[in-house]
């Protein structure tokens, strides 16, 4: 047991406080190794010293809480902790109650089933504010983001060639008595192209620039691939196979063969891009790629996991070259299940590069093939269906929420938002990577073997309740909801809701009540695929996790001795890091968007659009136009009535005309105001329609 976990245990005693002296000797170390670890355990909130006594204990004996400061309106401050269950949860702080804490603190809490305050700030905000260059006797910069409610003061920036309008990036070394900082980076002019989007790069702490120690490991790469590698190897270039992506799609890290066999089965191969062969563990490459996580999709940026000599050229599937991959091959028979299957590293050479738009143009019939792809298409839905029917039958969730594709121009600016399409090519490629996916899964799951699994836990029982609550006034029940949930209920209601004009809103409503998915050495199954285990093998180009899935299927097929113990503590470090990057890199695009969007109605305000109620809060309710785009009505700017949110039954009450608005009511709006600065749009509301 190391020194951190033996004093912990010591002060787990609640009358427990012990001197720095007293803690020396009841453990045969050094000075200078005890304090090291004390200071350690200060950091982490974990162990406190009472400044007057000079005695250390457990924060949580103690009284305090760790939690970090998420969110900061106008009256109160957001903190997320976790409870005694190890459950997130947060509580409310009054402004006056921070004790100097800002946005992204990570603090010690008091009272925090009373009236909390922060105790003590345990450690700053690590990360650098991006914000807008002021420069006046009293420079300042203001920052992008609101949860930030200070101006940064900055001192000696003469020397830079910054100037107003500059996006910069600021660490601040100064909080008191007026926030100062100094400029790290100038990011650009704010209406300089793509300078919006890198600014929230920036603000997410998410990597852009590849070292030149990785750019050198990419020059010194050898891309010519031995006979001794190649016939180690399953030999698949003489195979039909294809690969099937978007039109603009550049990394292409899945290839796809599907033949029927004589007895009535299929045959389906899916080749994914053997990443690790190039990408060696512990090289100054994988280093970045596990920092990122993720590759990340940004209107018409991409911020890629891997450089571009890698994700679009050595790695990607291109057409008729030869590429390394690692195959799944499954025989699955006419009831989806699969009955025999290899995996098993291979190369390559891909016949066709499909785009979706013209395999559904084959399956609407406005286009043909040869013969040869034709008949591998033609089989390849058949597959499909089966497949998506068994998904179906076992409950795996089909959330047809919409998505939005924004067209912008040269500079950037968004000049149309539209709905993004998702036809039988789309649902064909992601029936087959599932299948390869759960097959990969089970496969070393059943060896008993450290694993990398894709997990999604049940939602919690207030969630599934509070969804109930929200979709009663629409007419829709959900049984069960007091015994915890199984898939086959939601599927039930998705399948209720299939044709009602309130499928988007209860769709988005279901998803927000469910869990998180992410990545664990522990399989505890995938809720939303109704799949008792699963993972992600097939985008090692884009995701890290993929990546680890294959050096350990190659590390277990070389039947090489392995630390158990050792191999599983570092999977559960990275687990936990790609999970946290997922989130990081899901909340960018988010931003994004949502930036995107509102840049989109700055000049469409005073128009009017037709939409539907999806959300209500105190202060009002919001509307979501066809196009995806949300905007808020306030209750402070309708005047024809004052309105209230009634929360138990989920309408919206007109207190003089008892005029009742609930979710999915279509209504008449006009655009009131939209900020790209801040992602937020507002609208007036005209009238309810019939």
């Amino acid at each position: 047991m190391s020194l951190k976990n033996d004093v912990i245990k010591l002060l787990s005693d609640k009358d427990v406080q012990l001197s720095f002296n007293e803690l020396l000797n009841k453990f045969n170390v050094s000075n200078e190794e005890l304090a090291s670890t004390l200071n350690e355990l200060e950091k982490e909130g974990t162990v406190y010293l009472s400044k007057r006594k000079q005695l250390y204990c457990l924060s949580e004996n103690h009284g305090l809480t760790k939690a970090n400061i998420v969110r900061m309106l106008k009256r109160y401050a957001i903190a997320e902790y976790l409870d005694k269950k190890g459950e997130k949860d947060s509580v409310r702080i009054d402004l006056d109650d921070l004790n100097g804490a800002i946005y992204m603190d990570y603090v010690l809490l008091s009272n925090i089933d009373s009236t909390p305050f922060v105790f003590k700030i345990i450690s700053r905000n690590q990360g650098n504010v991006v914000g807008e260059f002021f420069p006046s006797r009293n420079a300042y910069v203001l920052p992008d983001d609101q949860n930030y409610d200070f101006l940064i003061h900055i001192k000696n920036y003469q020397h830079l060639k910054v100037r107003r309008g500059h996006k910069v990036a600021v660490k601040i070394y100064k909080y008191e008595p007026v926030v100062e900082g100094e400029i790290i980076e100038i990011l650009g002019h704010k209406n300089d192209p793509k300078v919006d989007i890198m600014s929230l790069v920036y603000a997410h702490r998410v990597p852009s620039v590849f070292s030149e120690e990785v750019m050198q490991e990419i020059n010194d790469l050898d891309e010519r691939i031995s006979n001794t590698e190649i016939n180690s190897r399953l030999d698949l270039r003489d195979h039909l196979i294809c690969t099937m992506d978007g039109k603009d799609a550049k990394d292409l890290d899945d290839a796809i063969e599907v033949k029927r066999n004589e007895d009535g089965t299929y045959e389906l191969g899916v080749h994914i891009a053997d990443v690790s062969y190039f990408v060696k563990e512990g090289s100054a490459i994988d280093k970045e790629a596990f920092n990122r996580g993720t590759s990340v999709y940004m209107v018409d940026t991409v911020i890629p996991m891997l450089p571009h000599a890698l994700c679009n050229g050595l790695c990607s599937l291109n057409a008729h070259e030869d590429h390394l991959t690692l195959s799944c091959i499954m025989t699955i028979n006419e009831e989806g299940d699969v009955v025999d299957y290899n995996i098993a590293p291979s190369i390559i050479n891909s016949k066709k590069r499909f785009t979706y738009d013209e395999v559904n143009y084959y399956y609407n019939g406005k286009k043909k093939f040869s013969k040869d792809l034709n008949e591998m298409l033609d089989n390849a839905l058949k597959l499909s269906k089966i497949l998506r029917k068994k998904k179906n039958n076992r409950g795996s969730l089909e959330l047809e929420t919409d998505e939005a594709y924004i067209s912008v121009d040269k500079n950037g600016k968004p000049i149309d938002i539209s709905l993004r399409k998702r036809d039988k090519a789309e649902m064909l490629i992601e029936d087959f990577m599932i299948a390869a996916n759960e097959c990969v899964a089970t496969h070393i799951y059943w060896q008993n073997l450290p694993f990398v699994y894709r997990v999604h836990d049940k939602p919690k029982q207030k969630r599934i309740s509070d969804f109930s609550r929200l979709i009663r006034p629409l007419g829709y029940l959900l049984k069960g909801e007091n015994n915890g949930i199984h898939p086959k209920e939601l599927q039930s209601l998705l399948n209720r809701i299939k044709d009602s004009d309130v499928k988007d809103i209860i769709s988005t409503l279901m998803l927000r009540s469910l869990a998180k998915a992410k990545y664990d050495v522990k399989n505890i199954g995938h809720f939303g695929l109704a799949s008792d285990c699963y993972t992600h093998f097939t985008s090692p180009i884009r995701r890290y996790p993929d990546l680890m899935v294959h050096r350990l299927l190659k590390l277990y097929n070389s039947y090489e001795k392995i630390n158990y113990d050792d191999l599983l503590e570092k999977l559960i470090y990275q687990c936990e890091q790609c999970s946290v990057y997922e989130r990081r890199a899901i909340d960018l695009e988010r931003d994004v968007e949502s930036m995107k969007k509102a840049e989109y109605m700055m000049d469409k305000v005073n128009e009017i659009y037709i939409g539907k109620i999806s959300g209500m809060i105190r202060s009002g309710f919001f509307v979501s136009l066809d196009n995806t785009v949300e905007g808020m009505v306030r209750f402070e700017t309708m005047n024809d009535d004052y309105y209230e949110f009634d929360e138990n039954n989920m309408v919206i009450v007109g207190e003089g005309s008892k005029k009742v608005l609930k979710l999915g009511d279509k209504v008449k709006i006009k655009v009131k105001s939209a900020s790209k600065d801040t992602g937020q749009i507002d609208f007036y509301f005209l009238r309810k329609m019939k």
